[in-house]
Parts: C-alpha cells; sequence; structure tokens
C-alpha cells in the first residue's frame, strides 16, 4: 500500500501556510516581549494597589473637609491669636500677590481642612 501525499490527497493544492501580511513579524514580536518586559520592570518597584488606594482615599478626605479660610476666621471663636495671625497673614499675602504683584491666585492657598 502507497502512502499519499497531501498535494495529492488535496488534489494538487499548495498547502503551505502564509503568514496574512497583518500579522506581526517576529521582528516586531521582539519589540512588544521588550516593551512588556521594560512596563513589569519599572511596575516592580512600584507601590502595591491598597497603598495606592488608601493614599487616594485620605486626600480625597482632606479635600472633602476642606473649608474657605475667610469661613474659618469668620465663624471660629477657639481659634488660638497665632493661628488666627497666620491665616490673616495667608489671606493678606494673597491679596497682595493678586493686586500688587498681578499674580491669578485661583483658589491657593484659600481653604484650610482641619
Amino acid at each position: 500500500m502507497r502512502i499519499k501525499s497531501a498535494c495529492q490527497i488535496f488534489g494538487g493544492v499548495n498547502l503551505r501556510w502564509r503568514r496574512p501580511r497583518d500579522t506581526p513579524t517576529s521582528d516586531q514580536h521582539g519589540h512588544l516581549q521588550h516593551g512588556l518586559l521594560l512596563v513589569l520592570v519599572c511596575l516592580l518597584p512600584a507601590c502595591s494597589p491598597v497603598y495606592v488606594l488608601r493614599a487616594g482615599y485620605e486626600e480625597a478626605k482632606i479635600l472633602w473637609y476642606r473649608k474657605p479660610i475667610t469661613d474659618i476666621l469668620r465663624h471660629s471663636t477657639t481659634l488660638d491669636a497665632p493661628t488666627r495671625d497666620k491665616l490673616e497673614t495667608v489671606l493678606r499675602v494673597r491679596q497682595f500677590a493678586e493686586q500688587e504683584l498681578g499674580f491669578r491666585v485661583g483658589g491657593s492657598y484659600s481653604s484650610l481642612s482641619e
């Protein structure tokens, strides 16, 4: 009994596999592997996700509970004199920077989180 070749079985069709043109070449695979390796190396010494989430949560709490300095000065009767003087100095410095120096102060140094 004689064994038939693949060409004989499939009627002379050329069965050689050809790489489609849109698939990456081995050279491109090498670049991809090097890129993934670089990303992994950069992430290894990074902070753990739990640490980053906790830090984000704590920062959000600080931002959530902040109050305008003007409101604190107006409504707080428990501020000691040095703290009140420091907060008033902050407001005077902001005013000086905006009016005398022409800086755009925006919301910088206008609120405090207690």
